[in-house]
This record gives C-alpha cells, structure tokens and sequence, in this order.
C-alpha cells in the first residue's frame, strides 16, 4: 500500500445496546413551541462552534445571526475542537484521539474514527481537497477521504508539532516542524521531504494559500518554495516573546501580535521590512488570543479585557472594538463568507460581526445553550435539510435521498426534529431492528484480534451466533490497495454461541488493510459478517540487510567485480533483486535482477566513474534496500597559481569536473587559481566535481561609517540605540554630517561617539562584516574631538580597535590616546592580517577619569584591501 507506514485503521466506534445503535453525536433540534417547523436555507454564511465543557456543537447562521441547529457529543470534553469545511465540520476529541464529521446539509454525524493517540497531539487539517489528520504522540500524518473519512495513507512524520506547527496549503501539501528536534517535513502525496536546520520553536502560517515559516528565535519570516525556505525577512520582535501569528490572506504579510509591547508587529514576506507596528493594547498588561482576518480587516481578541480591537491592514489603524466576552474569557473568532463569527468558549455566549456601509457592527449575543442547565438551545430545523446549489463540499459526494413520509391516518402531532444517527450495518442492522426470529440462523459483530498484526502474524476471528447447529463457515480476505484475495475452505461451526478461529499469517504481498468477509451457511439459513485489518510490518517479516560489500573496490573498466550482502530475518524465503548505476549520468548499467536469495553479483563496470550498487529484498509486502559505492579513483593536482583555464583543463584530463568559484583576494592577481577542494593530494571518485578557488581580486572597501546605524552599541550604561540624543547621559552615538567643525578646523561627515558621562566612561560599537577579513586587509580612520566654543577643549579619550574572531574573541588591535586641546587628528592605518578570518571591527572609546567635552569623532572609518 504506497505511502501506508504502519498507520492506524480508523474505526467506526458504535454502542451497540438492548437492539439500538448509539452513534458518538446526535443532533438536537427542537421545533419552535407552538410554531411550524421553519426552513432554513444552509447558504455558506454558517459555522458549527463549539462549547468544550458541555460537549456540544452549534450551527450559527449569519444572516438570522441565529443558533439553527445543535449536535451533541455524549460524553463532554474539554478537548474539542471543530475545523470548518464549507457548511460541514470535522470535529477533533483529542482526549478520545477521535474524529467526526457533521454534514452541513443534512446535520447528520458520522461515527467517530479511531485515527489518532488518546489523550492529545489529533489535529485535523485540509486544504487543496486533502484532508490530513495529524496525530503528534505517533508522529504520524494520516489522510483520509474528505466526505467519509476513510483512511488513503498514513505516513511517518518523524515530527512532533506542536502547536502553529502544522499548515496544509492550497496545493494539499502538509508541512509540519518537529517540535523536539527541530527540522521541517513535508508530505505531498506519496512524495515526503525534509529541510534540516529550522529551530524546533518555529511556526508555520499560510499566506495567501502559502506556507510561510515564522522563526520567532531569529525574528525572521521566510517562504517555503519547492521542499526548502526561501529568503528570510525581519520580524521585528524579541526572542522571547509569546507571540500570536497569522498569515494575511490578502497580501504577503504575516501579523504577530505581541503581549509585551501591547502591538501588531507587521512583517513583509520577501521584503525585509517590518517598520508597521500597530498599537492594539496595553504593554505587557494583554493576553492575546489567536488572530482572525476578513478581507483587509485583522481581528485580535484580549483575553485581559474581553475585548477585540479591529484593524485595517491598508491604513495600520483601528477601526473598532467589541467588548466580546467576559474578561479572561477564550474567544474563538471563526473568519467566514464576509462575516466574523465569535464564539466564547467559557460560557454560551456567541454571535456575529457584520461589515455595514464600510463598518463593523455586533449583532445581538446568542445561547448556545442554558447556562443553567447545560442544554442545547431551543433552534428550529428545516424540514427538508440539504446543499444549496452551488456550495459545494471540499470533493464531490453523492447526493442523499430524503424518504417520503409514510402516509397515516393517525392524528396529526406537532413535528418532531431528527436525530443524527449512524446508518447501521451487517448484523449491526439486525441489532438496530427486531431480533431474528427462534430458528433463524444470525451472526452478530465480527470481531479480530488483534486487529493489527504483523505480515508473519496470527489473528483471532470472533463473532456471535445463533441457530447455527450444523452450519459450515469461510472467510474471504481482500486487500484494499493491491490485487490479494484469499477464501478458506469451508468448516464446521463449533457448538455454542460464538464462532472463533485463527487466521494467519496470510500470504498477502500487500501491506495495508484487508477487509474480512465472513459467510455462515446452514439448516437455519445464511448469514454474514464483516471487519477489516491491517497487515503492517514487523521484525518477524521486515529483511535486515547486512552489506552488500563489493571487491574490489575501485576496479578498473571491465575487470570483474563480485558483491556480496547477509540477510538475517526472512533468509532465503525473500527475493533478491541487484542493480548498478552511474552515479554521473543516472544511466543503468545493470537492470533490477531478481536472482535466488544469498546469490553474490558478478558483474563488470563499462567505464570509470562511480556506480551504486543496490540490493533490494523483498518479503510479504515489505521492501528494505541496502547500497554501496564503487568507483575507479584520481588523485586531486594542485592547480594553486595556474589561470582558471588551465586548473579545469588539468582536472579534466583526470576525469575530474571544475566548479570554479570565486574568492577575494588581496595578494594573488584576480583569475588565478588559489586552491582546490578537496585539496592537492586527495583521493577522489572518477567523475566528481573538484572546485576550484579562483581570486576575484581585491573586493570594495566596507565603509563602517555608513553602517553604522546597524551596529551593536552599548555603554556602561547598558545597550543603546543609534542615533540617541547628545545630551544623553549614558552615551549616544549619532552621525554628524559636517555642520559642526572638528578640532583640526575642518568639518567632514564623522561618526560621533561620546562615552557614558561618568569617570572611566565608555562606549563601544560592533560592526558585523558581510565577508570574514582576508589578508592583505587594513583598517583605516582618522580620529579626534569636535571643536568647542571656547577652547581649549577639556576632551581627553582613548580610542581602541579590536577585531572579533568566528569563534567570538576580541583581539585588540590599536590603542590611541589624544585630547582635543591639541588641534591635531590622529590617523589609524592597520594590517588585518594577523586576524585573518575575523568577522566584526569593535570601535571603542574610553574617557578615563572625567567625560567633559568627550565628544570623540571616527572620520572615514573603513575596512579595504
């Protein structure tokens, strides 16, 4: 079965008590006292809501602003949760690890499958027409049919998500970040990718139907495009934040909101610009809830106050608040058709937002049920409920037909409301009608356990009986997704009330589920029954590979190579298939062959270059594959000082290819190889790609005057913003672009750094580099004082250089001491080549034992070759 990794079945979980079916949810729906019972048209403009604690569902309408119909779930639970699909629901009992769907047209509830772990971590998801059920304790991803949830596959995330860490985009592909390890899975059919190297906090968010990763520990934003992420742009939060996402669905925005600072923070997918802030609450005095949008409107409930304040995404203002619930109420905002419906999951309080004439207005609160009693609402229910033309569910389903009342003569009765129940089946539908009769043959539930076993395993077959005296019974297994049948001969049925038997291990070459029908023919009749199970894989029937291992190992064209592989498990009971390819051109240079179990390969290679060989062997279904490389060998030249021209040809000559890539230099003339990797000397594979480090010359001088707005800045004082007031105590450090003249009598442009207005004061800047410093690197500035109006100017500093290394030390670099009552610049002209591979200049200057007059100037500061 492609794609199914030893997935759970789902299950129809049905109570089967005194001859009636209890199905898991049953609507309630009373007719108005008095009153005919009203049609109502299901037009697109409603939500089912849930509330928790009382275990039940609630269909609002948005045009009545009305609760129209109601679905109870039996045992209440504060894990549920329902995921809108059109007019239909899935509702979620993570508790249970359940999932139900409610039909938007006829309110009928299906049973509630078994398709994720008990206790938590079961998330439904669904775009493009795919429907995934997540479960985060099994680390799976199972999906199932849109309209009758049957189970298509089960794939192994080898994820965790946790939450905001599971999207489906609208091209039906789930993304999912493990929220353990780190790491990013994606699952697009049978197809399934990782990306390594995403934080194991960051969160996923759809942008106009896109998958965006939102990395709050680096405070960036990316796209993810074709399996990876795209280019990172600002998040202008901090690292420690608890923060709520969402992706806008009508611009390449994602909205954060920040407790802390009581804002909207707005990031620019692609566009590294996160300047729109917008203020919503108090600092660090709001409890965000998770954010809504319609349209161009952002809808961010406080939980601290009860309110939702509304933004315009065009303007960045707030257009209104609604006092929506208690505070410290949850509200749920549900964004739909043009309407905002809000549902306060603390009591039974929900409504409708409505967009009139440009503003949004509240409509009335409505009960989803009695505060005092916990009963649903009284709703009316229509007559002849169904789809309205046009609105369709996620995948086309066939219509249902609604019988015709019988005729009767009996007097007439107010209506009476229907109740969702779970059609019956096999001999669930004798159970949901009258008994057989005395001596008629019947077999009730067909039951195995288990009923998930391994290819090599045994399971137990059960089911009630009666009347069978003399009868003869034979099961027949199918697979689902592979052309298996089987059907045991005919035996007898023991005496008594239950039939039992073993079955297994089966022959079937198909791993997945199998339907079991069972058929009991005897003096008192015929009778059937059926189940399903799952064949999975286990120790018992997966091959271990050890090897295959090939001599010799770099054989040359056409010599003879032998390989040879151990198989501990299924031994000579599986099939051996070899093949080889050239790695190179993808070419097959020795189809799959199927040969008998422990048969080495002996086979020739037709020319240098490097081959995988692969042994794949197959038992019931289970497939495990096992490779290993050969290849003919080179030894890498050195091509150091030879012109790029004659590096790739002197490599080609050995079989080897160039990837020539270029390298600052300040030393070698730009063109000229500078070295290889892997390095001269080294043992290659015929056919790999060598790179060739070739000089680029000398690359631009990075002016540190120009960055500096976006460098590190503290004091004694602590951490400071560029560009601060001059008159700031702790230190400020600001551009002064040559209105003021420096104690020389000129008056350039100049970076002004004046330290923290105490004795031995100072103040610092890390200037980050784009590339690590190459040798031949120098660091050049001029510095000084401004002058002052009355001189001579009191400023006596010090001005120190340091680089900072890749693995985080400052090595000091210069140290030069003047005072501005001299009238004299003083030049700083450095060799960087002892820090070779440093990858920040610190520019630092320390006032000593008074500040007076420190007004410390950098002219030109720069890092060139």
């Amino acid at each position: 079965m492609p794609g199914f990794v030893q997935g759970r079945r789902a299950r129809t979980v049905l109570a089967v008590t005194a001859g009636a079916v209890v199905a898991p949810l049953a609507l309630v729906a009373v007719a108005g006292q008095g009153n005919p019972v009203a049609e109502l048209s299901q037009a697109p403009g409603t939500v089912w809501v849930a509330s928790p604690g009382q275990g039940l569902l609630s269909l609002i309408d948005g045009a009545s602003e009305e609760v129209v119909a109601a679905v109870q779930v039996p045992v209440p639970s504060a894990d549920l949760d329902v995921t809108q699909a059109v007019a239909s629901a899935y509702v979620t009992d993570t508790g249970a690890g359940t999932v139900t769907r409610v039909d938007g047209g006829t309110y009928e509830a299906s049973a509630a499958y078994e398709l994720g772990t008990p206790g938590g971590g079961t998330t439904v998801l669904q775009g493009g027409g795919t429907v995934f059920v997540i479960d985060s304790v099994a680390r799976t991803a199972t999906r199932v049919a849109p309209l009758t949830l049957q189970v298509r596959s089960t794939v192994s995330l080898a994820a965790e998500p946790g939450r905001g860490q599971s999207v489906v985009d609208d091209d039906g592909r789930l993304w999912v970040v493990d929220s353990v390890g780190g790491g990013l899975t994606w699952v697009d059919g049978e197809r399934r990718g990782v990306v390594p190297d995403v934080d194991a906090g960051a969160r996923l968010v759809l942008v106009q139907g896109r998958p965006v990763l939102v990395d709050v520990a680096q405070r960036q934003v990316a796209a993810l495009q074709g399996g990876g992420v795209g280019d990172w742009s600002c998040l202008d939060v901090r690292a420690e934040d608890d923060i709520e996402v969402l992706g806008s669905r009508t611009a390449d925005e994602v909205y954060a909101a920040v407790p802390s600072t009581g804002s909207v923070v707005v990031a620019d997918v692609g566009n590294d610009d996160c300047s729109r802030v917008v203020p919503v609450g108090q600092p660090g005095a709001s409890d965000f809830g998770a954010l809504a949008q319609s349209g161009a409107y952002l809808f961010v409930p406080n939980k601290a106050d009860g309110s939702t304040t509304v933004v315009d995404t065009r303007s960045d203002e707030q257009v209104a608040s609604f006092d929506l619930t208690e505070p410290g109420h949850d509200v749920q905002l549900l964004s739909k058709d043009g309407l905002v419906f809000y549902n306060d999951l603390d009591s039974q309080s929900a409504g409708v937002l409505t967009l009139r004439d440009g503003t949004w207005v509240q409509g009335p609160s409505v009960d989803k049920y009695d505060p005092a009693t916990g009963q649903a609402a009284t709703v009316e229910t229509p007559v002849e409920p169904g789809p309205v033309p046009g609105v369709a569910e996620p995948l086309p389903t066939e219509p249902s037909a609604t019988p015709e009342p019988e005729p009767s003569t009996a007097a007439t009765e107010p209506p009476r409301a229907p109740t969702a129940v779970v059609p019956p089946t096999g001999s669930a539908k004798r159970a949901a009608s009258e008994p057989p009769p005395p001596d008629q043959l019947a077999v009730g539930t067909l039951t195995a356990e288990p009923a998930v076993f391994g290819a090599d395993g045994v399971t137990t077959l059960s089911a009630p009986v009666v009347n069978a005296r003399g009868a003869r019974w034979a099961v027949t297994v199918r697979a689902l997704d592979c052309d298996y049948e089987l059907t045991t001969p005919m035996a007898a049925v023991p005496d008594g009330d239950r039939l039992s038997a073993s079955l297994g291990p089966l022959a079937s070459e198909c791993l997945g589920v199998h339907t079991v029908d069972l058929v009991v023919v005897g003096p008192a009749g015929t009778a059937t029954s059926s189940t399903t199970v799952e064949l999975v894989a286990d120790p018992a029937s997966t091959p271990v590979i050890s090897g295959p291992t090939c001599t010799p190992e770099h054989p040359s064209p056409g010599e003879a190579m032998t390989c040879q592989a151990t198989e501990s498990v299924v031994g000579t009971r599986g099939t051996w298939t070899w093949s080889v390819t050239d790695v190179g051109s993808g070419e097959v240079v020795l189809a799959p062959t199927a040969r008998t179990a422990t048969e080495p390969l002996v086979t020739t290679l037709p020319r240098a270059a490097r081959y995988v060989v692969t042994l794949a062997v197959r038992y019931k279904g289970t497939e495990v594959s096992a490779t290993t490389e050969v290849a003919s060998s080179a030894v890498v030249p050195d091509v150091a000082g030879l012109s790029v021209d004659d590096a790739t040809a002197r490599l080609a000559e050995l079989g080897l290819a160039a990837d020539v890539v270029s390298e600052a230099s300040n030393t070698v003339p730009a063109g000229t190889a500078l070295r290889s990797d892997p390095g001269a000397g080294s043992v290659v594979v015929v056919g790999d790609t060598v790179q060739v480090v070739a000089s680029g010359g000398p690359r631009p001088p990075t002016d540190l005057l120009s960055r500096a707005s976006s460098a590190s800045w503290s004091s004694g004082a602590g951490g400071l913003a560029f560009g601060g007031r001059d008159d700031d105590v702790r230190g400020f450090a600001l551009i002064r672009p040559g209105t003021l003249l420096l104690e020389d009598g000129s008056a350039p442009t100049v970076l002004e750094t004046h330290p923290e207005w105490v004795a031995d004061g100072w103040i610092e800047g890390v200037f980050a580099l784009d590339a690590p410093v190459i040798a031949g690197d120098r660091f050049r500035a001029t510095v000084g004082f401004l002058a002052v109006a009355a001189p001579p100017s009191a400023g006596n500093a010090t001005f120190r250089v340091s680089a900072v290394t890749a693995g985080g030390a400052r090595v000091p670099l210069a140290t030069v001491t003047d005072t501005g009552a001299d009238g004299v610049l003083r030049p700083i002209d450095l060799d960087l080549t002892p820090v070779v591979g440093a990858q920040a200049i610190v520019l630092r200057v320390e006032a000593g034992t008074s500040s007076s007059q420190d007004w410390a100037v950098w002219v030109a500061p720069r890092v060139s070759g």
